[in-house]
């Protein structure tokens, strides 16, 4: 389980590296930077590198104030002690990280209605940012939205390896992941579905999509409270590891 975990760790990295570069800025912290778009979160977070302290958590909100920025997201497969997340009033989150390890894909529903596309394919840049704009009524946020889904798609026409998929209901955008390959797996993130689409087998139809038409031990995140982690364990993933997610906004 060790060796899965390592290339899972490396995989996310190479993942990263397509949108940022690492900058160590500790012996316990790096940081991802997205110069192209430093709002953009999930491309410029911290990241633990052994078990922090207070001094660390005062160093990233520094460097985030200094770079202008209103927050931070911080990863660490390290719990920190709730007297130090009290104190800089950090919200938390527990992620699992799940991997098919033991075959393919048993007892998954799919939905006979539903087709997926494939940015490699054909272009879905209008109906995926339809998607991702379909509950977003701040324009500041729109605008962050247009501009990280641009992002992506640009990513991606550059790697083969990077799928963004949108998945169809009787033609109409229902839901969307993306599939990144590397190191032997399959990393599937961003698994999201319309409202309106919802309990409708359109999560597992894309869960089983990925497990057919990528090569490699597939994995994912999900949150602790996921309503999917039944579904997840039925399809034959399993929990191989976990980490956490602290985050802190402020404004200027």
């Amino acid at each position: 389980m060790g060796d899965l975990l390592e290339r899972i760790r490396e995989t996310k990295v190479a993942n990263c590296r397509m949108f940022a570069y690492e900058k160590k800025l500790t012996e316990h912290l790096l940081r991802w930077v997205d110069e192209t778009n430093p709002q953009h979160y999930n491309r410029n977070h911290f990241v633990a590198l052994q078990p922090l302290t207070s001094e660390d958590i005062a160093f990233i909100i520094e460097e985030q104030k200094n770079s202008d920025l209103q927050g931070f997201i911080l990863k660490s497969p390290w719990k920190l002690p709730d007297a130090l997340i009290k104190t800089f009033a950090l919200s938390e989150e527990r992620q699992l990280i799940w991997a098919q390890v033991n075959g393919g894909c048993r007892n998954c529903s799919v939905n006979p209605f539903v087709t997926i596309h494939d940015c490699q394919q054909e272009d879905i840049s209008e109906q995926l940012l339809q998607l991702c704009l379909s509950d977003v009524s701040n324009q500041s946020e729109q605008k962050w939205i247009r501009s990280a889904v641009e992002e992506v798609l640009i990513v991606a026409q550059k790697n083969p390896n990077y799928h963004w998929l949108l998945a169809c209901h009787a033609e109409e955008a229902a839901g969307y992941c993306y599939a990144f390959q590397a190191n032997g797996l399959v990393q599937m993130e961003d698994l999201w579905v319309a409202e309106t689409y919802r309990r409708q087998n359109i999560a597992s139809t894309m869960l089983s999509y990925v497990q057919t038409h990528f090569e490699g031990t597939l994995f994912f995140h999900s949150e602790d409270n996921d309503t999917l982690r039944e579904i997840y364990a039925k399809m034959g993933f399993d929990i191989v590891g976990e980490q956490y997610e602290y985050s802190k906004v402020w404004r200027k």
